[in-house]
Order: C-alpha cells, then structure tokens, then sequence
C-alpha cells in the first residue's frame, strides 16, 4: 500500500489540536477558577469573557481547518482514508476530480467524490509533491 497524505497530516490533525486544547483549555479553567481580585486585568469579567470567547472561536478554527485533514492510502483498485480511528475503502471510480494548491512546499489536496461517503464528498489532505505524482501516475493508469 503506497501513502499518498504526508506525516505532518498527523501533526496537523491530532497533535496540534489537542495540544492546543489542553493548554488553552487548562489556563481557561484557571482563569475562571481563581478569585477575580487576583487577576491583573481592567476588569476580571472582561478578562475571562474575552479569552472564553478567543477559545471557542479559535477552536471552531483549528476544527474546521486542522481536524479536517485525512490519512490518505492507496493500492491499485482502491484509495483508503483514515481519520486514525475509522478506515474507508473507496475505488477509484468514486473519484470525480482532484484540486492542488502549494503551500511551503506541501500540496494541499481536496478529493473531491461523486457520492457522500463516511468522511463526506470532499476530502482533505496534505501530501509531498512527488507523492502526488506517483498516485496520479497509478490514477491514469486504471482508466
């Protein structure tokens, strides 16, 4: 089985969210657990209402954007993606088209499908450009 999504596809979508999680999500139960007269701020309740409101926002973001990405694998009939807990066998004929945009030297991919699938009808990866190659080269070569 060949990969066709880049190891920092795991960075993006698992190490950093949760890392990002617990230690904002930990200095925001701080926030709101210590006595206000200790906080240095204007005032406590802007404080914590502020950084509650900073840390859902930023988390909405780093969901829809990070969390997103898919583990993505290929052998000579199917494409596996991977949100690291559920696997998805999909053919190649379920494939409708591929969009690439570089970014810092990685592609960023979307898959896009013809039905909804598990992970819905886009997917979304990060992948070396010559792991790219090799998968368009197998790709062409079943049609």
């Amino acid at each position: 089985m060949n990969r066709l999504s880049s190891n920092i596809t795991l960075i993006l979508s698992i190490f950093f969210p949760i890392s990002w999680f617990v230690f904002f999500g930990a200095f925001l139960m701080a926030i709101w657990i210590i006595d206000p007269e200790d906080i240095v701020s204007i005032e406590a309740n802007y404080t914590r209402y502020g950084y509650t409101i900073f840390f859902i926002l930023f988390g909405a973001l780093i969901y829809n954007v990070f969390c997103k990405y898919k583990r993505v694998e290929y052998d000579h009939e199917f494409v596996y993606l991977t949100n690291y807990i559920k696997t998805v066998k999909i053919p190649y004929s379920q494939i409708e088209k591929i969009s690439s945009n570089k970014i810092f030297g990685f592609l960023n991919l979307k898959i896009y499908l013809k039905h909804k699938g598990v992970f819905g009808s886009k997917i979304k990866c990060i992948s070396r450009p010559h792991y790219f190659a090799d998968f368009e080269n197998r790709r062409t070569m079943q049609d």
